[in-house]
């Protein structure tokens, strides 16, 4: 099985634009990519986000995307996904002086 990507045709969507900064722990989404390559029944599973805003980006660019869709036998076929975006900072050690 092979699975499904975005369509060289259509290029990816900025991610989130006007609400990437409200983006503060965790979010995971649930679709199902059709056949087609459309994505369907988009559900945010889960979201520390609490921006209403956030989720009608994530719906209108749900709506804009497409996909090859994913083959099994070399048969389009319909697949359940879920993405998990998370914000994460990471800070390391300053290093040491140089003498």
């Amino acid at each position: 099985m092979t699975l499904p990507k975005v369509a060289p045709d259509n290029p990816l969507p900025v991610l989130l634009p006007a609400s990437a900064g409200s983006l503060s722990a965790d979010l995971a989404l649930a679709a199902v990519v059709t056949r087609e390559g459309e994505l369907a029944r988009v559900e945010i599973l889960r979201s520390s986000a609490g921006s209403d805003e956030l989720e009608e980006d994530l719906f209108r660019l749900a709506s804009q995307i497409r996909f090859s869709p994913a083959l099994s036998g070399g048969l389009p076929v319909a697949v359940n996904i879920v993405w998990l975006l998370e914000q994460t900072t990471v800070r390391g050690d300053a290093p040491p002086p140089v003498s």
